[in-house]
């Protein structure tokens, strides 16, 4: 799962949530520390168009975990480290930790929002592991 969400996300999301994420785009560097990846989404509330600026601040592949740094539109940040342990012969545990950095209106709705994108993820994953593989 690691490799569908953290290695693979450009394909990963965009299969999973193509009514929500519109693009994908690298902005600089190579998928590692240091890249920048903006995501265009619809805003599920107003249907508007949002750019959100994701940079990635940790991949480790061999302790499966990444660490991100994301500000949206509005200039709200969330640092998102997430943790893959392994569960049974086939299955993992996720655990997410996001940090709201700058307290602002509408940040319970972003957490709330985060937290649907991410579940509905892991069900699709879990219901397509051969996308894991």
């Amino acid at each position: 799962m690691f490799n569908a969400v953290i290695l693979e996300a450009n394909t990963t999301y965009t299969t999973v949530f193509p009514q929500m994420i519109k693009t994908i785009e690298t902005i600089q560097g190579d998928g590692g520390p240091g890249t920048i990846f903006e995501i265009a989404f619809i805003d599920s509330v107003t249907a508007e168009l949002m750019t959100l600026e994701t940079k990635v601040d940790v991949v480790d592949p061999s302790n499966l975990t990444a660490k991100y740094t994301m500000t949206d539109s509005d200039d709200q940040v969330v640092v998102s480290e997430l943790k893959f342990e392994k569960d049974g012969a086939k299955g993992c545990i996720c655990k997410l930790t996001n940090q709201y950095v700058k307290k602002a209106e509408g940040i319970h709705s972003g957490a709330e929002r985060v937290l649907r994108v991410n579940k509905k993820l892991f069900e699709y994953l879990s219901a397509n592991p051969d996308i894991c593989a």
